[in-house]
């Protein structure tokens, strides 16, 4: 009997202690960094942006922005916002959510890789055709931001859309290719483009894309600034522009 009830207090412990991760879980306040959790309270947050992050599949990575787009405004920086490889537009929406003010520019194919781009791929990126991330649209990706004249569009190569931008400054650019040319253009445009204290994140910095690493490290060796490595789930690489 008395194995009994001590297994029972162990159960329902077990339970209290797996109802409160689940709660945490589901509002979107676990392990969460303490200046979200106020904003939440607060009332500060864009609920829709709310309901986002509890879907966004990689929560490091949504903070990460969620915490340079705060510092951004806090120091109210100059420039624009931007992103490479927007797919279907998930980090492109939380970015707009989370600074509305700010305009942003978004380059993709919008239907797949350029085949141009496959060339001398390493890695899982060797396995990749025009075909992968072919699943998305222009179209779909407006419908997904809805309508703002903040939101620019740049369909096709980067290295052709891109010059479609000359004297335009930015505060934050989001490079998410996947492949390594058009990272390192990426990294060449927006690192010059950059405003004091801007910064560049780029995703997938990880052995899996073996091109892509090698083709940041190269860029790293030019710059004065040391990158940071972020551990969300594919680890992004950041570089904040110096202040002098």
């Amino acid at each position: 009997m008395f194995l009994e009830i001590i297994g029972l207090v162990v159960f329902v412990v077990f339970a209290i202690m797996f109802a409160i991760f689940w709660f945490d879980f589901k509002s979107g306040n676990g392990k969460l960094p303490e200046a979200f959790i106020q904003a939440k309270k607060n009332g500060t947050i864009d609920p829709k942006l709310i309901r986002i992050f509890k879907s966004y599949p990689d929560k490091q990575r949504f903070m990460l922005f969620w915490l340079q787009v705060k510092r951004i405004q806090a120091c109210k920086l100059d420039g624009d916002l931007a992103e490479l490889g927007v797919y279907k537009g998930d980090t492109a929406q939380i970015l707009h959510l989370m600074a509305p003010e700010k305009r942003i520019h978004l380059f993709d194919t919008f239907t797949g890789f350029d085949e141009a781009d496959l060339i001398n791929e390493k890695g899982e990126a060797a396995t990749y055709t025009p075909q992968h991330f072919a699943d998305t649209s222009l179209e779909k990706v407006k419908t997904k931001l809805g309508h703002s004249e903040l939101i620019h569009y740049y369909p096709g190569n980067f290295s052709d859309q891109s010059t479609r931008l000359s004297d335009q400054k930015f505060c934050l650019a989001s490079l998410d290719a996947d492949l390594a040319k058009p990272t390192a253009e990426g990294l060449r445009f927006f690192y010059d483009r950059l405003v004091p204290a801007g910064l560049l994140i780029v995703h997938d910095y990880n052995q899996k894309w073996p091109a892509l690493m090698e083709a940041v490290n190269e860029f790293v060796k030019q710059i004065p600034e040391n990158p940071v490595l972020i551990p969300d789930k594919d680890t992004s690489l950041v570089i904040v522009k110096n202040s002098t």
